[in-house]
């Protein structure tokens, strides 16, 4: 299914409601012969005429041109954001990232400068186990003698 942008809805509700004039018109023509009341064509097609030529700037200054402004809004909005794609080269030991101009960064400076990504550093279950174990480790060995 392909997708329409705002503008080209904007002008087909403009067609539409162009067209709908024209249809009631002549709608009101046909009531007219029904009922017995004397109105020539020519006036009803003037009269859809006039308030055609008098609606289509009012239209488009309320409909057309408020949904074509949104749209490059939106437009100008969607080009801001910043997406990664692709293949990104990491190291598989540090986990640096290496840029275009092969300069390796971290992985938390490379994403915060190639994305809106914000980082909240926490610790994982696996490596507060791995650092407590250190930590025990370290309390168990006698401190080190320093020669002053």
């Amino acid at each position: 299914m392909l997708k329409s942008s705002p503008a080209v809805s904007a002008k087909k509700i403009l067609l539409l409601i162009l067209l709908s004039i024209f249809v009631i018109e002549a709608l009101l023509m046909l009531v007219f012969h029904v009922i017995g009341l004397k109105c020539s064509p020519a006036i009803i097609l003037f009269d859809a005429l006039f308030l055609v030529v008098f609606l289509i700037p009012f239209l488009y200054f309320l409909v057309y041109k408020p949904l074509v402004d949104s749209n490059r809004e939106l437009q100008a909005a969607l080009n801001e954001i910043k997406t990664l794609k692709g293949v990104i080269p990491i190291c598989g030991y540090c986990k640096k990232i290496r840029d275009d101009k092969e300069v390796w960064h971290q992985l938390e400076d490379y994403l915060i400068e190639n994305s809106e990504a914000v980082f909240s550093h926490g610790i994982c279950p696996d490596c507060y186990e791995e650092q407590i174990a250190e930590v025990k480790k370290m309390k168990q060995q006698p401190p080190k003698q320093t020669d002053l």
